[in-house]
């Protein structure tokens, strides 16, 4: 179900293999922004190149932070500013940018239909995904 999209997702991103940090990310900043909840609200990946895949697949996502001492992946909007903060890898949602930038990505303009579709597209496909790996786990343990 589509509920489960969100979930679906961070495990999917949880598992990704951790390559090398973007090009485009600085080190010993993070993002900062008002009202921003508690708990990451990235979840807690293996690295920040996951944490910025996550951003790009997130709608209103135009930064991250990433922490490597424990993980934490938050994601923040455009009114987002940076600070010094060690442990912290920080970025645009994708790297189309100049490498030595951290500006804001500009992102196409797509009409609502195409966006809507798209992230049918996406469930769909991440949900075949999960799946997937709910049956491969279930053959490990048998």
């Amino acid at each position: 179900s589509l509920a489960m999209v969100p979930q679906v997702a961070a495990l999917l991103l949880a598992l990704t293999p951790a390559w090398a940090d973007p090009s485009c990310v600085v080190h010993g900043m993070a993002y900062s922004q008002e009202n921003m909840a508690k708990t990451p609200n990235g979840a807690f990946l293996a690295a920040a190149s996951s944490c910025q895949n996550s951003c790009r697949l997130t709608v209103y996502c135009h930064y991250f932070t990433w922490y490597n001492d424990s993980t934490a992946c938050w994601l923040f909007g455009d009114q987002a500013t940076l600070v010094a903060k060690a442990n912290a890898t920080s970025g645009p949602r994708s790297c189309t940018a100049e490498p030595s930038t951290v500006a804001p990505a500009v992102a196409p303009v797509v009409p609502a239909v195409e966006t809507v579709e798209t992230n049918v597209s996406m469930a769909k496909l991440l949900e075949e995904k999960f799946q997937e790996v709910v049956k491969k786990a279930g053959h490990l343990a048998s």
